[in-house]
């Protein structure tokens, strides 16, 4: 634990990444290109990289509720399975842009498309508010953790990074008491 946290700087580093696996219905769900999405993002970007990383992009966003940052963490299986789609081979990855700027449009362009939107100070009031009512039902904190990052998924909210959510649980269960 870190600084009177919960998570270790291990738990932090897994949630802020892929998961390890991914079921076949979560592949099928989450990484799955519509028309539509292939049209507005995949077919605008030039190099099969980005191409691919545009498909991991949107199953990222569907599958945790934000894209990791290193796109290289994604499962094998959800990597092969979007570049089938795009037409790209895995190994194209490698040679997506290390341009900061470029991947934060990207992601962007994503988030817009899906219809996700970046936290501000009134989302976190509200997850807050929403997990000291929560916090008075469930006393571990993952559980409040898991739960917080469901209920921002389902607001449509890109979840922040998991220091920001382990500071709001620890505040709420504070507050519950």
């Amino acid at each position: 634990m870190n600084r009177g946290g919960f998570l270790t700087k291990a738990d932090r580093a897994t949630l802020d990444r892929f998961p390890i696996e991914v079921d076949a219905q979560d592949l099928r769900r989450c990484f799955t290109i519509s028309e539509h999405e292939m049209a507005e993002i995949v077919d605008r970007r030039r190099w099969p990289a980005a191409k691919l990383a545009a498909g991991l992009q949107l199953g990222a966003l569907r599958l945790v509720g934000f894209v990791p940052a290193d796109l290289a963490t994604a499962p094998a299986p959800a990597v092969a399975f979007v570049a089938a789609q795009v037409g790209a081979a895995v190994e194209d990855l490698d040679g997506y842009s290390t341009r900061e700027r470029t991947r934060y449009d990207h992601v962007e362009a994503v988030e817009r498309l899906l219809g996700f939107r970046r936290s501000d100070l009134g989302d976190l009031k509200a997850l807050w508010d929403w997990l000291v009512e929560r916090a008075m039902e469930h006393d571990r904190p993952m559980v409040l953790f898991r739960l917080a990052c469901e209920h921002l998924q389902a607001e449509r909210v890109v979840r922040p990074g998991a220091t920001t959510i382990e500071r709001a649980v620890i505040a709420a269960r504070l507050q519950g008491v």
